[in-house]
């Protein structure tokens, strides 16, 4: 129930799920009973599905997985214990759609994680809800502020694939497409230099992203606000779901 009253409470923790975690996110503010069933289902049987096309069926692996033992390994996060439901559907999710490596659900499994577009928009048609579902990235897009400017949510769903650190996160010395975040509002510049925009991720409030940059209590040190170049360059391309 927790999550049906609030779909932005999802939380990845310190597993590399932000792409599950956007469409969790995303699924259950549009149809939060299907999403109910889903876990239900995979709870009771070990397998369940995302509309009919998207079968998730996790290895004996995944299913033989203790969460408490992974909540030990996510120090820095004293309510991973409570996430135990976002983490089953998540972890799930992920290993039944890799070919080649299975997930253990860890923080450690950086072999077995890792959604790409691809993998969110098929999601996303599965669950019958959209009209058409498009992935924008590669030439043209990355690092194209004209093409990002012109996003507007509206009755649409748009997922970012980004570079964290455009958030707060520490750089990697290169831009990197490590982190995927649901857009929720225009892209604005409030000086010809800056930028500013509303999303969700991290089983936080939606927020403005300068605001975000500006809090204490989640970034260290506080920073200013986004600029316009790094954006461009942290920017790597969108999935488009239209109504």
């Amino acid at each position: 129930m927790r999550l049906v009253d609030n779909p932005d409470l999802v939380n990845q923790g310190a597993n590399g799920l932000c792409g599950e975690a956007a469409f969790f996110n995303v699924w259950l503010w549009s149809d939060p009973f299907a999403v109910a069933r889903f876990g239900v289902q995979l709870y009771n049987s070990g397998a369940a599905s995302v509309g009919t096309n998207e079968g998730v069926i996790p290895s004996s692996a995944l299913r033989k997985q203790n969460f408490d033992k992974v909540v030990l390994q996510m120090p820095n996060f004293p309510q991973a214990a409570d996430w135990g439901a976002e983490w089953m559907m998540m972890s799930a999710l992920r290993d039944a759609s890799n070919l080649f490596f299975s997930y253990e659900g860890t923080p450690s499994d950086t072999w077995g994680v890792g959604s790409s577009d691809g993998d969110m928009a098929r999601w996303l048609r599965a669950t019958s809800l959209f009209r058409s579902v498009t992935v924008e990235t590669g030439r043209g897009v990355e690092h194209d502020f004209g093409a990002a400017a012109k996003l507007v949510p509206g009755n649409d769903t748009i997922i970012l694939s980004i570079d964290s650190h455009m958030l707060g996160n520490a750089g990697h010395g290169k831009a990197e497409d490590d982190h995927d975040i649901v857009l929720k509002s225009a892209i604005i510049q409030p000086t010809p230099d800056t930028v500013d925009f509303r999303f969700w991720s991290w089983g936080e409030p939606v927020h403005w992203v300068n605001d975000r940059r500006a809090d204490p209590s989640l970034v260290q040190p506080p920073l200013g606000a986004l600029p316009k170049k790094q954006f461009t360059d942290e920017f790597f391309g969108y999935v488009l779901a239209k109504r």
